[in-house]
């Protein structure tokens, strides 16, 4: 962003829309409608279910565990990136807008979003380390989780966001390929411009490639460690357990990682970046974000309890826990 607000000359010369009017802009994008509606009903159920999600993360018995602290920034990150990935893109599948559509609008919001991606991308690592940790209870690592040591571990994202947004390139979006994109002419090729310097961004690089080794290290890590116990204490309970963290972790940790594994292959390899591949980059990035709701509603006993007293208070219904063995909600009427 530091371009378009301390280097007018370099703006204007990687970023010109003074070649075409915003008609003749509009119709080198692509209508995608139905990627569109799909992208805005999708964001709508996340919606509905993160919101009374994160709101029941805010209570004492979960607030209390240094974890729910930290999926509790990841989903402001995600409620953030559903709007982003899911509202606003589908607006402009829709429209089939480019980045001369809405120029300064996509520039600064695109600065805004490559910056919710790092601090996405910064939290999830934590959490991962966060696990590892809780799961082998070492002393001196689970003290650094604890108490005020967590204001830093939440601090990290929000710097990681701010230098995200301020120093690379941004990514505007372009309905060629359904994807924000870091040239903003992209699949154009009317427009001759030196294209290799949008591509030039180490610290995009760092984000990614570091996300792609330090998220699949951690979680391997995890599911190494819970296999190693379970085997050796041959318990059901255990087994239990390194079955949901394994599809909880294999899941996470594909997805983002695809994500960002597929964007730097794009970077690194500009000629590859096909509309095609860079559409199935977008759906995986949107999913980034869909994807942890639906974890946390199949696989959180907690959150998902929490999201039914929500709605059913909604409905004028109270919900309290039968106290057997096996915890289920039931209802009274107001």
């Amino acid at each position: 962003m530091d371009v378009y607000f301390f280097k007018p000359d370099v703006y204007n010369r990687f970023y010109n829309c003074s070649m075409y009017t915003t008609r003749e802009w509009n119709n080198f994008g692509v209508q995608r409608i139905g990627v569109g509606v799909f992208s805005i009903v999708l964001g709508v159920f996340c919606i509905a279910f993160y919101v009374p999600c994160a709101r029941t993360m805010l209570k004492p018995k979960l607030w209390e565990l240094p974890c729910y602290k930290l999926m509790f920034l990841n989903s402001i990150i995600d409620i953030w990136g559903i709007v982003n990935s899911c509202f606003l893109s589908g607006y402009l599948s829709i429209t089939g807008a480019v980045f001369c559509s809405h120029p300064n609008f996509l520039y600064i919001y695109s600065a805004l979003i490559l910056g919710l991606w790092g601090a996405q991308c910064t939290t999830v690592i934590i959490l991962a380390l966060n696990r590892c940790v809780e799961f082998w209870q070492n002393h001196f690592l689970t003290r650094l989780f604890e108490g005020k040591n967590m204001i830093f571990w939440m601090a990290l994202p929000i710097f990681w966001f701010f230098v995200m947004v301020i120093f690379p390139n941004p990514c505007p979006f372009s309905s060629i390929s359904n994807m924000w994109v870091l040239d903003p002419y992209f699949g154009i090729p009317e427009v001759e411009i030196d294209r290799s310097w949008y591509f030039d961004s180490v610290i995009i690089d760092l984000n990614n490639t570091g996300t792609l080794i330090l998220l699949i290290s951690s979680y391997l890590f995890l599911i190494i460690s819970i296999w190693v116990r379970g085997w050796s204490s041959r318990s059901a309970t255990i087994s239990k357990v390194q079955r949901q963290i394994t599809i909880q972790a294999c899941l996470l940790c594909s997805v983002i990682s695809l994500a960002g594994g597929i964007y730097v292959f794009c970077m690194l390899f500009p000629q590859c970046a096909v509309p095609i591949l860079l559409t199935i980059d977008f759906f995986l990035w949107q999913w980034g974000f869909c994807i942890v709701i639906v974890i946390y509603m199949v696989m959180n006993k907690a959150l998902r309890r929490g999201v039914i007293e929500f709605y059913a208070n909604l409905i004028g219904y109270k919900v309290y826990e039968e106290t057997t063995s096996t915890v289920s909600p039931s209802f009274t009427k107001h």
